[in-house]
C-alpha cells in the first residue's frame, strides 16, 4: 500500500491542506513589513488606554500635568469628580472612585479596541478612529491644541495600521486566487 509523505512532524498528507505559499522571498518580505505596520497602528489603541489611565490617576490626586495622548472623555469625566469634590467635600471619594472605575471600563473598551485591529479588523480600525476622532472634539472645545494634534498624529498612525490591513488582505486574495 502506497503511503503519502511524512512531514518534519511526522504527520502525513498535510501540505495540501494548509494555506498557499508565497510565491518568492519579495512578497514574504512585503508581508513582514505590512504584519509589522498593522502592529504598530493597532498598539496605539493600548498606548492610548493606558495613558488615560494614568492622567486620571494624576488628576484625581489634584496633580498639574497629564499626557497629550489621554482621553479627552476620561479628562470630562474626571474634572466633573473634582468639581463634584469641590462643591461637597463629603462625596469628594465617591467621586474621585466612580470616575476612576468610569476611566476604567473606558480604558478596557480602548485596549479591546487594540486587540481586535491586531487581528486585522479593519471595522475595528475605522470605529476606534472614529470614537477617539470624536473624543478630540472636546480638546477642541476645550481648546488643548497640543492635545488636538497629538489626536491627529496617532489618527495618522492608527490609520497606517488600517492601511496594513487592507493591504495584507489584497494580499491574502491574491495569494488564494492564485492557488485556484
Amino acid at each position: 500500500m502506497a503511503r503519502e509523505p511524512e512531514d518534519s512532524t511526522g504527520e502525513q498528507g498535510r501540505e495540501s491542506q494548509e494555506m498557499p505559499t508565497l510565491h518568492n522571498g519579495g512578497e514574504l518580505a512585503q508581508r513582514e513589513v505590512l504584519e509589522a505596520q498593522l502592529q504598530k497602528g493597532a498598539n496605539w489603541f493600548f498606548w492610548i488606554a493606558g495613558l488615560s489611565i494614568v492622567n486620571t490617576i494624576i488628576l484625581l490626586m489634584e496633580g498639574d500635568r497629564h499626557f497629550v495622548v489621554g482621553l479627552g472623555i476620561t479628562q470630562f469625566i474626571n474634572g466633573i469628580a473634582l468639581a463634584v469634590g469641590q462643591q461637597n467635600p463629603d462625596a469628594a471619594l465617591i467621586g474621585k472612585a466612580v470616575a476612576f472605575v468610569m476611566t476604567l471600563i473606558v480604558a478596557a473598551v480602548v485596549a479591546a479596541f487594540g486587540f481586535g485591529a491586531r487581528r486585522g479588523m479593519g471595522w475595528i480600525f475605522v470605529l476606534g478612529m472614529g470614537l477617539y476622532s470624536l473624543d478630540g472634539l472636546l480638546f477642541v472645545l476645550f481648546q488643548d491644541w497640543m492635545s488636538v494634534a497629538f489626536h491627529l498624529f496617532c489618527l495618522w498612525c492608527i490609520f497606517g495600521g488600517l492601511r496594513a490591513s487592507r493591504q495584507l488582505r489584497a494580499l491574502d486574495e491574491a495569494v488564494v486566487f492564485e492557488a485556484d
